[in-house]
């Protein structure tokens, strides 16, 4: 059981989510009652395969066997990626109930409330995630995606876009936020 647990956790970390979400439930199976890491893992690989509807499920398996900022800002997460966002912005309040401080949980309700139309708490929220946690690469993209896509501050977007290549240069995602952010700078001083 733990054997094939621990083997799912080094394969999810490799990204070779097919081995690992098959070790994992391996372990799912054997284990007498799953912890809430054990099931976020099966949700992250589940995630990483592109089966979202079922890494929801795993998600929130994991956040009551366990209920905790992590295991709600997993869940919050994987209902974005099901395209849930109004589900995702409450399951993430309840996430920053109990963490705050969280980052990931910032920035994912951040994303949730621009995709239900609160624009003006998506923005407070992707700020506070980049406050709380300065090194928070994703947080600095999303941030910067949002102000290019709904304020005039062309700067700030780009000044975000290169904070999020600069702590992620691998991320790929990022080079292209900040690539239509520069763009957009450009347009706005040839007007």
């Amino acid at each position: 059981g733990e054997y094939a647990r621990a083997l799912g956790l080094l394969l999810l970390r490799q990204d070779r989510a097919d081995e690992a979400c098959e070790w994992l439930k391996r372990w799912r199976a054997a284990a007498e009652s799953p912890d809430a890491s054990g099931l976020s893992a099966i949700g992250a690989c589940l995630q990483q395969q592109g089966r979202a509807a079922e890494a929801v499920d795993a998600f929130a398996a994991a956040a009551k066997a366990g209920p905790s900022g992590a295991a709600l800002s997993n869940l919050g997460a994987s209902l974005l990626e099901a395209h849930r966002p109004r589900e995702a912005a409450e399951v993430l309040a309840r996430a920053l109930a109990l963490s705050p401080s969280l980052a990931a949980a910032l920035t994912s309700r951040g994303y949730a409330l621009a995709e239900v139309g609160d624009l003006r708490g998506a923005r407070e929220s992707l700020q506070r995630a980049v406050e709380v946690d300065p090194s928070h690469a994703t947080g600095h993209n999303n941030l910067g995606h949002f102000l290019r896509a709904h304020t005039a501050d062309a700067a700030a977007a780009v000044h975000h876009g290169r904070e999020a290549v600069r702590l992620a240069p691998n991320a790929a995602a990022h080079h292209f936020n900040l690539a239509e952010s520069l763009r957009l700078a450009l347009q706005m001083t040839d007007a």
